[in-house]
């Protein structure tokens, strides 16, 4: 494990807020030539500055994969309050349609209906021609 200057402190317990000058915010959002920039000016005593910046690199990585991962759940939460409002609005659409049942009896009645008015004309010698389409007749 590599220290930090001459007090041989771990590179994961160092604050690197009071080394570098930077918050969790500044670290995320530092344009990376001035990252780099930074690292060069900061002296770091007898530590490799190779390991000093890999170790605030990968800080600085982890802090990023943090925000994108926050960002894919907030718009995965979002999606999913989206398709639950469609659901209800669909819901609400198919409860407004008529039930099988209610078809079917619109159906019959209509039927009846149909059947009534062929047999008046008969009675009255009226010809009607058998263009209809009876692919529902199991219904009844």
């Amino acid at each position: 494990m590599p220290y930090l200057s001459e007090f041989e402190i771990p590179l994961d317990q160092v604050n690197y807020h009071e080394v570098m000058g930077l918050d969790d915010t500044a670290l995320k959002t530092i344009p990376i030539k001035e990252f780099n920039k930074l690292l060069k000016e900061k002296n770091f005593g007898k530590i490799k500055k190779d390991e000093i910046k890999k170790w605030f690199s990968k800080k600085r990585r982890t802090l990023m994969n943090k925000g994108y991962a926050k960002g894919s759940r907030k718009k995965k939460d979002d999606e999913m309050e989206s398709f639950k409002k469609d659901i209800v609005e669909i819901q609400k659409e198919i409860d407004k349609l008529p039930t099988l049942e209610q078809l079917q009896k619109d159906y019959n009645d209509l039927r009846e209906s149909m059947e009534d008015l062929t047999a008046r004309c008969g009675y009255h010698d009226i010809i009607l021609s058998d263009d209809s389409d009876d692919s529902l007749s199991g219904l009844k």
